[in-house]
C-alpha cells in the first residue's frame, strides 16, 4: 500500500526523522538548494521505503520526478481509536521510534483519563 505525504493530506503524519530522511533523498537527487521538500514535491511512499517524487505543478525551481528508497525500516501506524476521528490517521515512522510513540501516546491516554 502506498501513501500520498504531503501538508494537504491530514490522514497520513510523518516523524521528524522520516521528514530529514526524505530531506536527504531529495539532496541527493541534485536538489540541494531546497530547504523542504514540500515546497516542492508530492511524494507517495509505500512499506517497502520506496519514494515516488513529482514535482508539484507550478513549482519555480523545475524540477524533475525521481524515485529512491529509504535504508531504514519503516512502520506505519495507525493513531489509537481513543484520539477521535479528528485525530486519527496513519502516522509513519521508523522502527526505531515505536518505542517511542507508543510511550507518548500511553501518556496522553493517562492524561486524558485522569
Amino acid at each position: 500500500m502506498q501513501y500520498f505525504i504531503s501538508s494537504v493530506n491530514e490522514n497520513v503524519g510523518i516523524s521528524g526523522p522520516v521528514h530529514r530522511a526524505i530531506n536527504d533523498a531529495v539532496v541527493r537527487t541534485g536538489n540541494s538548494r531546497m530547504s523542504d521538500w514540500r515546497d516542492d514535491y508530492g511524494i507517495t511512499i509505500d512499506s517497502n521505503g520506496s519514494i515516488n517524487a513529482q514535482p508539484i505543478p507550478g513549482n519555480v525551481n523545475k524540477l524533475c520526478s525521481f524515485a529512491t528508497t529509504l535504508t531504514s525500516k519503516l512502520v506505519f501506524l495507525p493513531t489509537p481509536e481513543w484520539m477521535g476521528i479528528r485525530k486519527q490517521k496513519v502516522y509513519i515512522c521508523f522502527t526505531y521510534e515505536v518505542p517511542g510513540m507508543m510511550e507518548k501516546w500511553w501518556r496522553e491516554y493517562i492524561m486524558l483519563n485522569t
